[in-house]
């Protein structure tokens, strides 16, 4: 039997490159990943997820920053992203995306942690000092591995599917829930505002400039992939949800996903199943408008937000595990989303402790 050819040593190349045979190399890897994803998560979509996918990746390589490994000829890992002027502080800093790091089957997580041990130079060197990465949720390995490096999770993303007729749960006595229009503009104003300002406060420091909120609404509502419905005793809201697409991530992007991108119920009508009617409601939407998943994306930092309730089988851990069987989502108001899910996306986050003082969209730039 002939001895085995050790392997090849791996070479790191810089990104960016708007190579086309760099985007054929990395399309599989990224589709490898979001196919292990799936196999934990049956609902998320695969119609149209590697058209996405491959749009997404033309444009972190040809505007992100990053590091490529190679073995040989082979690509066998990458990890890039998007620089941001400020990024969860003053200082300006580095969002690598969901599809932003993928590595062969073969390679572990310590992979990614030399790719980023690489980039990570490159970035401080430029005064990119805050670093975000997302992961999978069913990557256990990669999540330890970042967390032993000096991460800590900060948001997560949830799916479900939307049963063909979803079950409208009946909201409280003497609420009522209606899709909002503008002549809703000037009543949901001080619930607006006051969502706005929920997210300045501890734990979160998040700061979202002041704005008028009634032409605020008004320009969420005249897009037309953005719905808001509101629960009102009589004329008067008690809490409303959002519903829209595109999101942060390519999978929760796609056309058959909508995304629950705001909810609020005002604190004297908490407890009295408003928000759970919301939800409820919320998919009865998407139920009717032939939408087949739901998405949320929430703040692990902000407890009210964390996952919890029925429909989950334990909660999310904040070393070694990063997803339950199930997904719920909670925000001011005990929202609930119960059903067979997994967090889709764990975001962590590294770099100077300041306050956050920055709201931020992680679109890509092509995609915003």
């Amino acid at each position: 039997m002939l001895p085995m050819s050790p392997p090849a040593p791996l070479r790191f190349v810089g990104l960016p490159t708007d190579a086309p045979s760099f985007i054929e190399a990395a399309l599989p890897l990224a589709l490898a990943a979001y196919d292990a994803e799936r196999a934990a998560v049956p609902c998320l979509p695969t119609e149209g997820a590697a058209a996405a996918l491959r749009a997404r990746l033309e444009g972190l390589f040809s505007r992100g920053r990053g590091i490529a490994a190679f073995s040989g000829d082979a690509l066998v890992g990458y990890l890039a992203g998007y620089p941001v002027a400020s990024h969860f502080g003053e200082c300006g800093g580095v969002h690598v995306p969901l599809h932003g790091h993928a590595r062969a089957g073969r390679f572990g997580a310590g992979l990614v942690l030399s790719l980023y041990e690489r980039a990570a130079a490159s970035w401080v060197r430029d005064g990119l000092l805050s670093h975000t990465v997302t992961a999978y949720a069913h990557d256990e390995a990669i999540i330890e591995a970042w967390f032993r490096n000096g991460f800590g999770m900060r948001c997560a993303d949830a799916m479900r599917a939307v049963p063909d007729s979803a079950p409208e749960a009946g909201p409280p006595e003497g609420v009522r829930i209606v899709e909002a229009d503008a002549g809703h503009a000037a009543a949901l104003a001080p619930l607006h505002r006051a969502h706005n300002e929920f997210y300045r406060r501890s734990p979160l420091f998040m700061f979202h400039p002041d704005e008028d909120p009634a032409a605020e609404f008004l320009e969420w509502i005249g897009d037309p992939r953005r719905s808001e419905l509101v629960a009102l005793a009589g004329e008067l809201p008690l809490g409303f949800i959002r519903l829209g697409s595109p999101a942060e991530n390519f999978a929760s992007s796609l056309d058959c996903v909508r995304n629950i991108q705001g909810l609020y119920v005002t604190p004297s009508a908490r407890g009295r199943g408003v928000a759970r009617a919301l939800v409820d409601a919320a998919f009865a939407f998407c139920a009717r408008a032939d939408v087949p998943l739901l998405g949320v994306d929430y703040e692990t930092l902000n407890r009210p937000a964390a996952p919890s309730g029925k429909g989950v089988s334990r909660p999310t851990r904040a070393r070694s595990r990063a997803a339950s069987t199930s997904a719920s989502a909670r925000t001011p108001g005990s929202i609930r989303i119960d059903g067979n899910a997994r967090l889709s996306l764990s975001s962590l986050g590294r770099g100077p402790r300041r306050a956050r003082t920055e709201t931020l969209d992680f679109r890509e730039p092509s995609m915003a």
